[in-house]
């Protein structure tokens, strides 16, 4: 007689070997299962409902203090090391650097109250603030302005031709030069208005800002602090978007450098935190790096791994007792050559 699809047998009340275990049942009973967890996959997602909220960081009391370079100061390098002293508070704030609008790049504020940031300037005068903004994006107080002058070194000029012998100079003559227009490009600049790079919950940071100046395309690199490095090619003054994907979270400090066609160079460092997190002071990174690990982990994906990891399990139990204990399932007898050749030899 052949036996129905879903078949179970009679409960006698005691144990009963596992060859008489009803797999149709059970397949079938992981198949809705399964059926119900698609359907719940499509129906409504976590991300469907979207719960955002900010609660401020607390602003500390009092301003960052520059401490270097000295105040009324010259120099003929272009790329400047500006330091000081900064409130210390927690969760650790950004110590931001502006010209006017012009944002010249963040550093985190360090445990013992200190800034160190380097940018790159443009020839001439120069008035620099520092601003103290928190995780949150809140700007507490500034410094007081910074009179920096950036002169550069005169370019080694070619030797002017002698004069013959026979030519002598007019006296009291007047030399009429002709006016030469000023085709020069305007100095580069790296436009932002994000004090600091933003690093999300799955470690994924964004640096967003437009290149101007000089002559186009640029060559943007940038070194995202953790030994990566990506270069990119920009074509025009339009708002980029450049993003790395972090293995640690921890401090990093992010480097822009933009490179144009004519040789020009421009870099600036920004700081890069974790706006929805407390970040932790940088000297302990190195104690903590694998307790601030936090790779994220879809619970859904743990449902349906484990989901398969049953149903794999089952066919393995089924397969294995159906080698072993041959018998009819779904009207069907199931003989392996093995058997067979076992049972002549009886």
């Amino acid at each position: 007689m052949r036996r129905p699809f879903f078949h179970h047998h009679k409960h006698t009340g005691k144990l009963i070997h596992h060859r008489h275990t009803s797999y149709p049942i059970l397949f079938a009973l992981v198949l809705v299962v399964g059926g119900l967890l698609f359907m719940t996959d499509r129906v409504a997602k976590a991300e469907d409902l979207i719960i955002s909220a900010t609660v401020p960081a607390s602003i500390p009391a009092g301003a960052p203090v520059f401490t270097e370079p000295a105040e009324n100061s010259s120099t003929s390098n272009a790329s400047v090391r500006f330091a000081g002293t900064c409130p210390i508070i927690t969760p650790v704030i950004v110590v931001a650097l502006y010209e006017g609008p012009t944002l010249l790049g963040s550093g985190v504020c360090l445990p013992n109250g200190s800034f160190a940031i380097t940018t790159t300037l443009s020839a001439g005068a120069h008035t620099i603030v520092a601003t103290v903004v928190t995780i949150t994006n809140d700007s507490g107080e500034s410094s007081s302005p910074l009179h920096l002058t950036y002169t550069p070194l005169p370019t080694p000029s070619t030797p002017a031709e002698a004069t013959p012998s026979s030519t002598r100079p007019v006296p009291n003559a007047t030399t009429n030069t002709p006016f030469a227009p000023s085709n020069s490009p305007a100095p580069l600049d790296i436009i932002t208005d994000q004090p600091f790079v933003a690093i999300n919950s799955h470690r994924i940071s964004e640096w967003r800002g437009r290149f101007t100046g000089g002559e186009s395309p640029y060559t943007v690199k940038v070194d995202w602090g953790d030994g990566s490095t990506n270069t990119y090619t920009v074509n025009n003054g339009d708002t980029q978007t450049l993003s790395h994907r972090y293995k640690h979270n921890q401090l990093y400090t992010v480097r822009v450098t933009l490179h144009d066609s004519s040789g020009l160079t421009l870099t600036r460092s920004y700081a890069a935190v974790r706006p929805y997190a407390a970040p932790i002071n940088p000297s302990l990174q190195n104690n903590l790096t694998s307790a601030l690990d936090n790779p994220y982990i879809d619970p859904f994906m743990v449902i349906i791994i484990a989901y398969l990891c049953t149903l794999i399990a089952m066919l393995m139990m089924w397969r294995y007792e159906h080698i072993h204990y041959p018998h009819y399932v779904i009207g069907v007898p199931i003989h392996y050559a093995w058997q067979k050749s076992a049972g002549k030899r009886r």
